[in-house]
């Protein structure tokens, strides 16, 4: 026993009708359907015997009743679309039990295109999430994937970076190579470098009154006359060399300008091209490069250590942070802009002191007074 629909709008489709179709009303009506067109003529009635169904409309959730006349099979179908929702909904549930197995078919066909469209919509969901979710493990993982880059890239690839550096520097007039102060320091620079270092080193003594000392990629050390002058002692500056060693060991300014510049770096440094133009830009970054803490405490850790294995006193690296803080005030300690000072990192170098035997240590073999004097 079929239940009555109320009498809904449609579309008649036939052979005799406008191919946009023709409005209509229809109901479920017995063990039929009745239609009624929107012009006011005759209801017409079809038997569900004769009635086929399927989805219709842009969603495919419109229904399509379609039959043939019986006088005339060979013609095109007559269709019946409803192509509301609701009201498809409606006329397919008050459908007679002869339609029994189209509706189950139907309702098979509607189960399959909602895992479609599920799928469908998880689909565009993930294509719009896909590049924020990536970007997001971009930025979670970016140490992680800076400590591949800079793995993969060899010490020859960075030391083509540094010779670049060379050339900038070398015609720079502030900076030397030469005069007594270079030769004192690269005493202090020979000493520590003594055991265990990768890179062969570059030092350069800066015209500069800042209080300021920078590494570069590959084993360019500056020193400022600024600093060699506000430093109590050579073991003061032996711990800011030993420090900025570290950062050339330990790769930290490859680091950070790989961080910085991108892919574009990488595939120069991978690719061999890393040209006088390259390195000019990038020493300019690495300048005035502010590393993170955690490592400018490794480079405390570590340089702390290498000053123990050349038996030099580790004494000077702590009270240096006691020179920054006298010259703090005076605008001239750059230092503290790229190499953040703290009471934390300058306790925990003296905490070590109390660790290790100073009764082994030796003094650094320069001659005169301190500071060197400028003159050649």
């Amino acid at each position: 026993m079929s239940s009555a629909s109320p009498a809904v709008d449609c579309l008649l489709f036939g052979p005799d009708l406008p191919p946009v179709g023709e409005a209509a009303t229809v109901a479920v009506a017995g063990d039929g359907i009745l239609l009624r067109r929107a012009d006011g003529g005759a209801s017409t009635r079809i038997d569900a015997s004769l009635l086929t169904l399927r989805r219709v409309g842009f969603d495919e959730r419109g229904l399509e009743l379609a039959w043939r006349d019986l006088e005339h099979p060979d013609h095109p179908a007559y269709a019946c679309h409803v192509l509301d929702r609701d009201c498809a909904s409606h006329v397919l549930n008050a459908l007679p039990e002869a339609l029994r197995a189209d509706q189950r078919e139907l309702q098979r066909f509607d189960e399959r295109q909602a895992v479609k469209r599920r799928a469908g919509l998880a689909g565009v969901a993930l294509m719009i999430a896909l590049p924020l979710l990536l970007l997001l493990a971009f930025v979670l993982h970016i140490d992680a994937l800076v400590t591949v880059i800079v793995d993969r890239i060899p010490i020859s690839q960075e030391l083509a970076l540094t010779r670049g550096f060379i050339e900038k520097f070398d015609a720079d007039p502030k900076l030397r190579r030469t005069g007594n102060r270079h030769r004192v320091i690269s005493v202090v620079l020979e000493r520590l470098l003594e055991h265990d270092a990768a890179y062969d080193y570059t030092l350069y003594i800066a015209n500069d009154p800042q209080i300021n000392a920078y590494a570069l990629p590959g084993g360019v050390i500056v020193v400022n006359d600024g600093l060699l002058d506000a430093a109590a002692n050579v073991g003061e500056v032996a711990g800011v060399l030993a420090h900025e060693i570290q950062h050339v060991e330990l790769r930290h300014g490859l680091r950070s300008v790989v961080k910085q510049s991108g892919l574009a770096l990488v595939i120069a440094l991978m690719a061999g091209d890393a040209s006088g133009t390259l390195a000019g830009e990038v020493g300019q970054r690495l300048i005035g490069l502010r590393f993170s803490r955690d490592a400018e405490r490794q480079a405390d850790q570590t340089g702390f250590d290498r000053l123990v294995s050349v038996e030099a006193d580790p004494a000077g690296m702590a009270s240096f942070f006691d020179t920054l803080a006298r010259e703090e005030g005076t605008g001239q300690a750059e230092f503290l802009s790229t190499h953040p000072a703290s009471e934390q990192r300058a306790a925990a170098l003296r905490a070590r002191l109390d660790e290790v035997d100073r009764s082994a240590f030796r003094p650094f073999d320069i001659a005169g007074d301190w500071p060197p004097e400028r003159a050649p």
